[in-house]
């Protein structure tokens, strides 16, 4: 994705939740492989933060504008991204009667503003600011795999058990990445992978999940406290009881309780529903609010039985003989096997297989859409594929043990975001099982 309008005006609305299932799912995918975008959207989600904390102070963007808010990105570009705890100014950046558009500028790295006064003579910390042992929200207790942390989306570094993490801060897991947070009101939250989780500003706060999974545990609240809440897009969960699990993708969200019971509000409609053990319920980006099967928000990409028949490739002539089956994979490092026929030229398989399980997070993707909008039964996925001489996919061919289109689709677009270990002798037959189960 570039930064031109139309494409910010797609990541405002992959935001809201505003686009069609279809392209909400398009757009967490492409996200999940390109790193420049998901730079892209955290300027766009720091911004909406910003204005959400200007209140009632000047008048923000209306929502569902997305000519406004691409005019408001176009000056973010000019001059700056807000970013957070710091002062605000404020600028009108369009020439309508009938719309201004607050603009936040950080002074710290512009200087003196163009466009007005200082709102207020109080400066906060910057967020490289230490915080101090009173700030501390959650601290990491356990990780593997792809994990960063930090005070905010621009500052993450590689995360280590031990971490004190402050108000506000961000973790974010790879797609092998896996983290479990101890949190400073009591209680653990586990991060599973292709998730990024901000923290609240205080140790009573609301965390917000901007996608992925995560698994709460939390220690009940004294009366008269605010109660344990998790927030995404599309929805807010208040935590009655103590177990459950949050999924956060393709433009919906799911809770599925194990203990006690939640409140689940739909943040579009206000429809609200009470969650108990052994219920689920999922709220959509229309904002309906609908009961699903409990275990529905399990997402599994699991390693292929090995008792699995190998699927007959024959090699274009002059072809020589099929290389034999690549190494076991080995427990945690990727969950899914691969095996490797010569087309014209050879591959090496350990490098696709990585490549190809760093994507792990956007394959869950595809399949929670799928037991969203079917049901939670397994899938076999075979993908025949060229790697061609760029890295690039050229051909492919992805069989599904259920007749589902749009998750086949979805697969085949993870496929074709990878890039691929360059082939030597020319472009090289794939063959990649995946088993998704619930």
């Amino acid at each position: 994705m570039s930064a031109h309008a139309p494409e910010l005006r797609r990541l405002f609305a992959f935001l809201d939740g505003r686009l069609p299932p279809r392209d909400q799912l398009e757009t967490r995918v492409h996200l999940e492989a390109c790193p420049a975008c998901r730079a892209q959207l955290d300027v766009l989600r720091r911004t909406r933060g910003a204005l959400r904390e200007l209140g009632e102070r000047m008048p923000v963007v209306p929502p569902q504008n997305p000519n406004a808010e691409a005019k408001l990105m176009q000056e973010v570009a000019r001059r700056g991204a807000p970013g957070t705890r710091v002062q605000w100014w404020w600028l009108p950046v369009t020439a309508g009667a009938t719309l201004l558009l607050a603009l936040l500028v950080l002074p710290r790295l512009r200087g003196a503003s163009a466009g007005g006064e200082p709102v207020t003579e109080t400066v906060a910390p910057g967020p490289e600011a230490p915080a101090a042992e009173g700030d501390r929200v959650a601290t990491v207790v356990a990780l593997r795999g792809q994990v960063e942390d930090g005070v905010s989306a621009e500052a993450l570094h590689p995360g280590k058990a031990g971490d004190d993490l402050p108000g506000s801060a961000v973790i974010r897991t790879g797609g092998d990445g896996e983290a479990r947070l101890a949190l400073a009101a009591g209680g653990e939250i586990a991060l599973g992978p292709a998730t990024t989780l901000v923290l609240p500003p205080d140790a009573q706060g609301v965390l917000r999940l901007d996608g992925g999974t995560i698994d709460v545990h939390v220690t009940p609240r004294k009366e008269g406290e605010r109660p344990f809440g998790v927030e995404t897009a599309v929805a807010r969960i208040e935590a009655i009881g103590t177990r459950f699990r949050v999924v956060h993708a393709a433009g919906a969200t799911s809770v599925d309780v194990s203990e006690g019971k939640v409140r689940f509000v739909s943040l579009p409609s206000d429809e609200e529903q009470l969650v108990a053990a052994g219920k689920a319920a999922r709220v959509d980006g229309s904002g309906r609010v609908a009961e699903i099967p409990a275990g529905s928000t399990l997402v599994a990409v699991a390693e292929a039985p090995a008792e699995a028949p190998e699927a007959a490739l024959t090699p274009e002539p002059p072809a020589p003989a099929p290389e034999p089956p690549g190494e076991a994979v080995e427990p945690g490092e990727v969950e899914v096997p691969i095996q490797v026929t010569r087309a014209r030229g050879t591959i090496d398989g350990a490098r696709v297989r990585a490549r190809v399980s760093r994507q792990r997070g956007a394959f869950q993707s595809c399949y929670a859409d799928y037991m969203m909008r079917v049901a939670p039964q397994p899938v076999r996925v075979n993908a025949k594929f060229i790697v061609l001489d760029d890295g690039s996919v050229g051909s492919i061919d992805v069989n599904l043990t259920v007749e589902d289109p749009t998750l086949a689709q979805c697969v085949e677009r993870v496929f074709r975001a990878i890039e691929f270990p360059r082939p030597q002798g020319g472009p090289a037959r794939v063959f990649y099982p995946i088993d998704l189960s619930p």
